[in-house]
């Protein structure tokens, strides 16, 4: 497995049991499974849990074992985002494949709004080559009806999701040239910029800059470096001659 995701997965599993076991989080949760109808299996509580799904030189799915990663709440207004991701791929191939399902449950304190349900997809290219002329030779995110357990062409059907019956199209590009900066993808898309960095910073600290420098984000510079540079003194001509 590409070990540069498991800080971030780590990280967000932590983030997620705590919001769950919070009073605002047990509320959310119980709006999450009944809008499920326990079709989306059970979250993973741990770490090592997340670990033993997991195999570094075949091919893996969460979505056949039915376990996810319960994501912390955002929210849209007056709307709670309820987000939980399964992953599965082959990260061992010369171009790692991995794909990013989520399923997103909103839902509102206000009796008259019906919870809804979402679900798309994040991928790495989805041919052997991310240089090949497929239609989705790109990292990209899609909407889609139900989940693919894995490449067998197999699919798990979650109900109640907002319908979208073109599901090639559309396939929208993002900014991402590996595994891990697909899964900074969704963090981003989830939480924003702010809140996506400083989950990405907790999860890895100054190596995230290297991590990142490809990726098209643009983050104002440091004050205290700033304020350095104002403060720098000036060079003194030398005396004349």
């Amino acid at each position: 497995m590409s070990t540069d995701i498991l800080p971030l997965l780590a990280e967000l599993i932590e983030a997620g049991q705590i919001y769950a076991q919070s009073n605002r989080g047990q509320l959310s949760e119980a709006r999450l499974y009944q809008a499920l109808a326990g079709a989306a299996g059970q979250a993973f509580s741990t770490v090592d849990e997340l670990k033993s799904a997991f195999r570094s030189d075949a091919a893996f799915s969460t979505v056949a074992t039915k376990r996810f990663i319960r994501l912390a709440d955002t929210s849209d207004g007056a709307h709670a985002i309820c987000p939980v991701i399964f992953l599965d791929g082959d990260l061992s191939k010369n171009h790692p494949y991995l794909r990013i399902q989520l399923i997103i449950v909103t839902h509102s304190l206000q009796a008259d709004v019906q919870p809804q349900c979402l679900l798309m997809r994040f991928e790495t290219p989805e041919g052997m080559d991310p240089e090949g002329q497929g239609k989705h030779d790109y990292y990209h995110s899609q909407l889609c009806t139900e989940l693919r357990v894995d490449s067998s062409g197999r699919t798990l059907t979650v109900p109640k999701c907002v319908q979208w019956s073109a599901a090639s199209c559309p396939a929208w590009p993002v900014d991402a040239g590996t595994p891990f900066q697909l899964l900074a993808c969704v963090v981003f898309a989830l939480y924003g910029k702010f809140d996506g960095v400083r989950i990405l910073r907790k999860a890895y600290g100054k190596s995230l800059d290297a991590l990142i420098e490809e990726m098209h984000f643009v983050f104002a510079k440091p004050q205290a470096s700033m304020k350095s540079a104002r403060r720098a003194p000036r060079s003194r001509p030398g005396p004349k001659r």
